[in-house]
């Protein structure tokens, strides 16, 4: 709410006031470089409070007027845009009533434009986890767009006011502006450091359990704020998946006797995290049966399959005991997990197309 403030001119006229009042009016540069809202008390007094300092860029005529019911007036807008730097510039008219009967306000916006060539500048900039975002703006509004030169590199033409740095590592910014084809002087240089994000690798590896050389394992995912692709796992300091895991757990099928190391970490698009925290397993011995070139395991399961073949399968189909299909997938791959927790306790039939031939084997759900 604005606050109204009232004066008496009697506490400020040095006589006494006998007569009624005669009129108002503002005018500027009574006193230089001020505004000045005067009045008359008839056949006494020519008053004047000196209000404010005056916009030199804008003045309107008249200042102030008397105007009947239905009547109206033509008011003229001057600009002075001589001694101003090139930007926008805004005022508002405010209109008083007397009796008063609102107060209307008229927003006034000038541009002032410049034929030299203003380099962008007063730069403000935000880090939002593993992004930084570089604002600016300049003196000359008729600017066409802006270039962006990361590490003395070009790196795009945008018609923006803001550009966004992705990805932990060390910057060195600046910006160039365009008018009417002609590039202006670089900016100041920004040199800046996007940290990497804290709480970025998986948490809480575990060994879920060993089933004669099947190591499976489990983590959960990096706290931090950054979104993660994948993982790799890491088995004695190699990389053991061909292809990103997506899912938070994997099996490992160990060809050697003895402890083994394992550690996860995620990937970025920026890059791969810091290991996980690490478990290692002890396998005693290698069973004949790691010589199969078939496995499925567990069996019996209640939760996942997992199915290991030395060739490619490209397509898998379950049926239940009564030959009625109950999973079908196609797939390209050596290492297939399959959910099995939603069927029904029993026995059914694992059929597998690979390369030129077909295997059938029997599970146990339970």
């Amino acid at each position: 709410m604005n606050e109204v403030m009232t004066i008496g001119l009697g506490d400020l006229l040095p006589d006494p006031i006998s007569n009624g009042a005669g009129g108002l009016f503002a005018h500027a540069d009574i006193v230089e470089d001020t505004w000045t809202l005067g009045g008359l008390i008839q056949d006494e007094w020519i008053w004047g409070l000196e209000l404010a300092s005056t916009e030199s860029w804008i003045s309107m005529s008249p200042g102030s007027g008397i105007l009947g019911p239905g009547e109206n007036e033509e008011m003229i807008l001057s600009f002075d845009a001589t001694s101003l730097m090139p930007g926008l510039y805004s005022a508002i008219i405010n209109f008083a009533t007397i009796p008063d009967i609102g107060n209307p306000q008229v927003p006034v916006d000038l541009y002032v434009f410049s034929d030299e060539l203003y380099p962008p500048g007063n730069f403000e900039v935000s880090l939002q986890c593993e992004t930084l975002e570089v604002c600016w703006n300049v003196q000359n509004p008729t600017v066409d767009s802006f270039s962006i030169y990361i590490n003395s590199q070009w790196i795009v033409n945008t018609t923006n006011f803001c550009y966004t740095v992705a990805g932990p590592d060390q910057y060195s910014l600046y910006v160039t502006a365009w008018y009417d084809g002609e590039e202006t002087m670089p900016s100041a240089v920004l040199d800046f450091l996007i940290p990497w994000p804290s709480d970025s690798e998986p948490e809480n590896l575990v060994i879920d359990s060993l089933v004669n050389t099947h190591v499976y394992l489990s983590w959960n995912e990096p706290m931090g704020c950054a979104v993660h692709d994948g993982y790799n796992l890491y088995c004695d300091g190699e990389k053991i998946n061909e292809e990103l895991i997506v899912d938070l757990f994997y099996c490992d099928i160990v060809s050697l006797a003895g402890p083994h190391e394992y550690y996860s970490t995620s990937v970025y698009y920026f890059g791969e995290s810091d290991p996980s925290n690490s478990q290692t397993v002890i396998i005693t011995s290698i069973p004949e049966i790691e010589n199969s070139r078939l496995l499925i395991f567990p069996n019996p399961s209640a939760e996942k399959l997992y199915i290991h073949s030395e060739s490619r399968i490209l397509f898998i189909s379950i049926s239940d005991i009564l030959g009625q299909e109950v999973y079908s997938s196609k797939v390209n791959d050596k290492d297939i997990v399959v959910d099995v927790f939603a069927f029904q306790k029993g026995i059914y039939f694992v059929r597998m197309d690979m390369e030129g031939k077909s295997q059938m084997k029997k599970i146990l759900v339970e």
